[in-house]
């Protein structure tokens, strides 16, 4: 689990969720509702990742090197 702190609610709070589901994974990712969200390199690293975790249970795209 991925957490980010909120300025609203001064909590930490879920931004990613991975589980098992019977024989399938699930992959959430809570972060950003708009398009200069989704645009950052972060994100789209990060929803890759999830993704092909979730769809082969895998993950060969590097992660960030910061």
């Amino acid at each position: 689990r991925a957490e980010a702190y909120s300025s609203i609610t001064k909590n930490w709070e879920p931004s990613g969720l991975v589980d098992r589901f019977a024989e399938g994974r699930c992959f959430a990712l809570l972060l950003g509702h708009g398009a200069e969200h989704v645009r950052t390199p972060d994100f789209q690293r990060l929803f890759t990742r999830g993704t092909e975790w979730a769809a082969t249970g895998k993950v060969v795209v590097t992660a960030p090197s910061h």
